[in-house]
């Protein structure tokens, strides 16, 4: 058979009785001496076998990860080893896509009860820049508080959700998130105490801060507020026009306004119109010609 194929040196393996492998000295001699092994006598069909060079997997080496005695409520929503009776590989089939996706540049916002941005397995992936709350002083803070509260609960489910998203992994701490290596933005609208049905009494889904300042009644559902920000066309203008309540002395009304939402947002003058009560109505003239991007900031 030497001679068929085209070279002196050759190993054979026989597998099966019906099929056979051929090893040449050089790994390219497998594809140079192919037509050689096709055209062998009682050969129906040839093909090269290639070697696959195998990689390590990425395995974290959070403590909380991975199934063992001391730790049996592991972490198998992201590597299901079937241990307390669960069906093993039915999770989210992640460990494949961390040799190459960690969620670098990836930015995740939690909208929820707040995130401990100091925990020492979040702190490394918090973007301090963009953090809010708008629940009481410390509006770039969003620690929820670490009591325990009257109803026996804590404010906890916003940092295990960041925690679910993005705890820093393999650092030897606590657990790993599905991205342990994206960024947390802590949105905290859901604690303290103008939090739930405190902060929205009447159910119709707007803060009750809100209600006072654009002429609403907190205690009384509304379809709409009368003095909302709206864009209208007056006297040939494009126009924003809001409603501030002068009863209400302590609420600060920022207008600003963005050409990209990236850069920095400038605070824009508005000018009072008209006044019926405790309701001046106020507007901006902006030019609608270009792409312009605005939001208002209600505070007390």
């Amino acid at each position: 058979m030497p001679e068929h194929s085209g070279l002196p040196l050759l190993k054979f393996l026989i597998t099966q009785k019906k099929n056979l492998i051929l090893t040449y000295p050089l790994a390219s001699d497998s594809l140079d001496r192919l037509p050689f092994a096709q055209a062998l006598p009682g050969i129906i069909s040839a093909r090269p076998l290639l070697a696959r060079r195998r990689f390590p997997k990425l395995i974290p080496n959070d403590p909380r990860f991975a199934w063992s005695n001391s730790n049996p409520n592991y972490q198998w929503h992201l590597n299901n080893t079937g241990q307390n009776t669960s069906i093993a590989g039915l999770d989210v089939n992640v460990i494949e896509v961390w040799n190459k996706f960690l969620g670098t540049d990836v930015t995740v916002s939690v909208i929820d009860d707040g995130v401990q941005v100091a925990h020492e397995d979040l702190a490394p992936n918090i973007n301090p820049d963009i953090n809010h709350d708008w629940n009481d002083n410390t509006p770039n803070d969003p620690t929820p508080p670490l009591s325990l509260q009257g109803d026996g609960t804590y404010f906890s489910h916003g940092t295990s959700v960041a925690g679910v998203i993005a705890a820093g992994g393999n650092n030897g701490i606590g657990v790993t998130g599905a991205a342990p290596e994206a960024s947390i933005v802590g949105l905290k609208i859901l604690a303290d105490e103008i939090s739930g049905e405190l902060a929205d009494p009447d159910l119709d889904g707007r803060n009750n801060l809100l209600e006072y300042a654009f002429g609403g009644n907190p205690k009384s559902p509304e379809a709409t507020l009368p003095g909302e920000p709206q864009i209208i066309e007056s006297d040939g203008q494009s126009k924003i026009r809001f409603t501030r309540n002068l009863a209400k002395t302590d609420i600060q009304y920022t207008l600003t306004r963005s050409n990209n939402l990236i850069g920095e947002w400038l605070t824009m003058p508005t000018t009072a119109t008209s006044t019926n009560g405790d309701l001046e109505v106020r507007n901006l003239i902006i030019d609608s010609s270009q792409k312009q991007f605005f939001r208002i900031k209600i505070s007390r």
